[in-house]
């Protein structure tokens, strides 16, 4: 599958959806040479920004790739905001999309790698603002970015050391 990353952030634009890009794109958007097969966000845990959410991914046909172990899958209706639990961190809120999949972080990996983490409100004074597809995009540092994907130690991310670095 293709990732329209344009769609997606038009999207998400279009909803009011408050987020700072994060991730391999969001290390894209400050220049990197890197490939992803998804869009990352770090979202604002408001109720009102989870409905704009819910109301974003219900407008990209998404379907939630990984499923709850806790609780079964016919929990989750976008049609009912809360069902999607956008504000849970204990989740992984992956979803398949037409345009790509789109990753829901309400609180991503911290940059002293796993067992730390961060959210919207820490990561939000320090992003930059970005020009893509005539759209304002809130981007994470890339401090912050290259240093999360580093502690995390996986094997994509160290295969990008150089260009992280």
């Amino acid at each position: 599958m293709n990732l329209d990353i344009e769609k997606i952030l038009t999207v998400l634009d279009s909803h009011g959806v408050k987020y700072v890009l994060v991730g391999a794109l969001g290390a894209v958007a400050h220049g990197a040479r890197l490939e992803t097969a998804d869009v990352d966000i770090c979202n604002a845990t408001d109720p009102d920004n989870l409905q704009r959410i819910a109301a974003a991914l219900r407008e990209m046909q998404a379907i939630l790739l990984r499923q709850p172990t806790e609780r079964p899958p016919t929990s989750i209706d976008l049609n009912d905001w809360t069902t999607l639990r956008l504000d849970d961190p204990s989740e992984h809120h992956l979803f398949g999309t037409p345009f790509g999949q789109i990753d829901v972080l309400p609180e991503p990996l911290g940059p002293t790698g796993w067992g730390s983490t961060i959210n919207y409100v820490e990561l939000r004074p320090d992003s930059v603002t970005i020009k893509a597809f005539g759209l304002a995009v809130q981007v994470a540092a890339f401090d912050y970015i290259a240093s999360s994907k580093l502690a995390a130690g996986r094997k994509q991310d160290l295969a990008a050391e150089a260009e992280l670095k």
